[in-house]
């Protein structure tokens, strides 16, 4: 029997998550991990699609950007690209999720799968939060789901999003430092997840549960714009928490924790359940030349082009790369040279590659890389091709 519950907790970055109260308090136990990943995406839109169907997807459902929700042009999941909750389908008896954000709402075909799925679009200005609801139903029904052998449960939960949970001086009645609220924020979150690892105890079945955390991107203080290049490491260094359930293969979590390695997180949490759940998830390819493509995101608003970033091991920098949107969606285009503009990244500067060996280099991991996620349909279909149920 397997139980897992998948959470994300919105805009929190790797070093606050591990530094935190309440990580070192309530999370960092006997029979648990923490990774250091790299987060699809630097905006919500972008991230869910590959944290939910644990693949890269190359161009991002992010259509109430530009289209209404039920625009027949609105970009969402293809009918190929499954959800978790589809690919555990056979193994779990029950999957519910709780998610309470506009980029999480069903028009984006991400409730594929699950049993129930509660959406509730406000955000920070809901209260109780997804994480809430999911204790509250685990309190309320804990006779079903104990009788329950497997089940699968999936909260999207507000983190540090603004906007954050002020922590307020009340001797002085002044706000602290934004740092300082976000900080807040995650205490409240991880206090929550407590919250739901004490329910688990109180019913026996916290051992007997796989508890996953991670994140979409980090933190968006104020000044932050999409409209500006924010294709940053700093953006997209999130945390992947596992604690196991007791009949979990550890020799094979230990072999994942490599230091030295950078990971997607899409990556990570795909071997993740590979291991609970001793399937094969494929997973593209996405180390070339070595190079390591990570993350990407579209440049705002017009969303005519698509940022990627990745690691450049031969060099140790991470370089950028931008290209049409039309090209990428295109899956029969090969890139030419001219086709790719090039980067270094350093120190959150944009500084253009003028060796070609190297660029070459790069634009042939590149399309190594694309060629790969190809494979596994990773484009989104408009809402107007599909049959919405």
């Amino acid at each position: 029997p397997i139980k897992t519950i998948y959470i994300i907790l919105d805009a929190i970055n790797y070093d606050n998550f591990i530094q935190s109260k309440g990580y070192k308090k309530y999370l960092n136990i006997e029979n648990s991990y923490t990774f250091k990943a790299f987060a699809p995406s630097t905006v919500t839109g972008s991230s869910l699609p590959s944290l939910i169907t644990l693949q890269p997807v190359l161009t991002h459902m992010i259509g109430d950007y530009n289209e209404w929700f039920y625009s027949p042009k609105l970009e969402c999941l293809p009918p190929d690209l499954k959800t978790i909750a589809e690919i555990l389908k056979d193994k779990s008896e029950y999957s519910e999720a709780y998610t309470s954000f506009s980029k999480s709402m069903p028009f984006y075909n991400y409730y594929r799968g699950f049993n129930i799925y509660n959406s509730r679009c406000t955000g920070n200005n809901y209260s109780p939060s997804a994480v809430d609801l999911l204790n509250i139903n685990l309190l309320e029904n804990s006779h079903i789901h104990n009788q329950l052998n497997s089940s699968f449960l999936f909260a999207h939960d507000i983190g540090g999003h603004p906007p954050v949970f002020p922590n307020t001086n009340l001797y002085t009645n002044k706000l602290n430092s934004t740092e300082s609220s976000y900080n807040y924020s995650i205490e409240i979150s991880l206090n929550k997840v407590n919250s739901l690892i004490n329910q688990l105890k109180s019913v026996n079945q916290f051992d007997n549960t796989n508890i996953i955390i991670t994140s979409d991107h980090t933190e968006s203080y104020p000044g932050f714009s999409k409209d500006k290049y924010h294709l940053y490491p700093s953006r997209i260094k999130v945390p992947i928490y596992i604690k196991t359930a007791q009949n979990i293969n550890h020799e094979e979590l230990i072999k994942l924790n490599d230091r030295e390695h950078l990971f997607p997180s899409s990556f990570l949490l795909s071997k993740l359940i590979n291991i609970i759940y001793n399937i094969d998830l494929n997973y593209p390819q996405y180390s070339f030349k070595n190079i390591c493509w990570l993350s990407s995101v579209y440049k705002y608003p017009l969303r005519e082009l698509i940022y990627t970033l990745g690691f450049d091991n031969k060099n140790q920098v991470y370089i950028s790369v931008i290209i049409s949107t039309d090209i990428l969606k295109n899956k029969n285009n090969k890139f030419l040279l001219e086709d790719l503009e090039i980067y270094y990244l350093k120190d959150q500067h944009l500084l253009k590659i003028t060796n070609n060996i190297d660029k070459n280099r790069i634009k042939n991991s590149f399309e190594s890389y694309v060629r790969s996620c190809r494979q596994y349909n990773s484009t989104p279909s408009k809402q107007g091709d599909q049959i919405f149920i």
